[in-house]
């Protein structure tokens, strides 16, 4: 129920002021999954086994 409350601000950022919500930068994240997920990017969905993700600094350029 609190997901539907603060579902507005997942799209402007607000989320991360929510008391459950923390934020932390890394360069590197490791997943345990069981399987494939489906991961939103860009709009599309896209089902991936994800084992490692690598944080490339200054890799994206974002215009706001």
């Amino acid at each position: 129920m609190g997901l539907i409350r603060i579902l507005g601000a997942l799209y402007d950022g607000g989320h991360t002021r929510h008391p459950l919500a923390a934020r932390r930068e890394v360069k590197r994240i490791d997943f345990q999954l069981d399987g494939p997920v489906d991961v939103m990017i860009d709009g599309e969905v896209l089902t991936l086994h994800c084992e490692t993700l690598d944080v490339l600094p200054s890799a994206l350029s974002v215009v706001v």
